[in-house]
């Protein structure tokens, strides 16, 4: 998780709800691969009334909040679909009053806030079903793109690798029948747990052209805490049954045993 502490001054406003609403766009940078200019992805806008009232958001209180998930949109209108979301947390100061909380540990109190573990994921990819070619030439032979480096502080990728599949069977319903396993530090709760992105291409013309056909995501941190819930139930459920064989090794009376 890359944290990125950011400072804004707003000018003098009583109250919450005379404040105007933190927008955040979120952009696209080539890095100068076509050309300089960084591609609009979307935007959010987070009201500080609405912090306020649902976080109990305070002037000076000197404490980093949770961060919480917030939508991204590609147009202003509020009932458009949500494109994406970002993860923000905020602090309010007092003028230049930086005591409370200095601003330049609070990236790293919030590095603190996230606990991390190594895991050895694995993906049974079984198989492609109902794939719409963008173009004129029908599906040939796709494939999956598992965006592993995407998981991780871009600073902590260079040693992971995105993994393909093998194009194999031609038409929209390929059978893939794969195993992927890779092994990366991802943080234990599930708020800070991003989404593995996938992405479907196809080959066309022996590989020279590899459309992009569409995207999926598979959520990790989702699936990392059901597989803990699902251990801590059978953990329990083999610890009752080893009491039970005891106790009833020993003699014992068991609450819904009848007595002959």
């Amino acid at each position: 998780m890359d944290c990125k502490e950011v400072g804004i001054d707003f000018m003098d406003y009583r109250e919450f709800s005379d404040a105007p609403p933190v927008i955040l766009d979120i952009m696209d940078a080539d890095e100068g691969w076509v050309s300089d200019t960084a591609d609009f992805l979307g935007r959010c806008k987070i009201s500080l009334k609405e912090l306020k009232e649902k976080d109990g958001l305070e002037i000076g209180a000197g404490e980093i909040k949770v961060p919480k998930w917030y939508d991204i949109k590609f147009g202003t209108d509020e009932n458009s679909p949500a494109c994406g979301q970002i993860l923000v947390s905020f602090e309010l100061l007092q003028g230049d009053d930086t005591e409370a909380l200095p601003v330049e540990i609070m990236p790293r109190k919030m590095h603190d806030m996230v606990d991390q573990q190594d895991y050895d994921v694995y993906i049974n990819c079984l198989g492609l079903r109902e794939l719409v070619s963008i173009g004129l030439i029908p599906i040939q032979k796709a494939f999956v793109s598992f965006m592993v480096k995407s998981l991780t502080d871009p600073k902590l990728s260079g040693s992971l690798n995105n993994i393909k599949t093998i194009p194999g069977e031609p038409g929209s319903n390929p059978n893939i029948n794969s195993t992927i396993k890779f092994n990366i530090p991802l943080p234990r709760d599930e708020l800070y747990c991003p989404a593995l992105s996938c992405i479907v291409y196809d080959q066309v013309f022996l590989g020279f052209s590899q459309p992009q056909v569409g995207t999926f995501t598979i959520p990790l941190g989702q699936i990392m805490q059901q597989n803990k819930k699902d251990k801590a139930e059978i953990i329990e459920t083999a610890r009752w049954l080893v009491n039970r064989l005891k106790a009833r090794l020993n003699g014992e009376l068991i609450e819904d045993d009848v007595e002959i």
